[in-house]
C-alpha cells in the first residue's frame, strides 16, 4: 500500500495522509481530553481540543 509514496527524509515522514490512522489519532485524542477531565487536567484541554480541530480540518 505504501510502496510508491515518496519519503521526506529531512522530516522522516511519508508524503501521504492515510484516513485511516488520522482516524485513529482522531480517537486517542478523544480519549486523552476524558482522561483529562476525569483526573482533573481540565488545562490540558485547551491544547486536545486545538489538536482535534485542526486534525479534522486536515482529514
Amino acid at each position: 500500500m505504501y510502496d510508491d509514496i515518496p519519503f521526506d527524509k529531512e522530516t522522516n515522514c511519508l508524503l501521504l495522509e492515510d484516513a485511516g490512522l488520522t482516524g485513529l489519532y482522531l480517537m486517542d485524542l478523544a480519549a486523552l481530553k476524558e482522561l483529562a477531565k476525569l483526573i482533573g487536567r481540565e488545562e490540558d484541554l485547551p491544547l486536545l481540543d486545538e489538536r482535534m480541530s485542526c486534525v479534522r480540518c486536515g482529514l
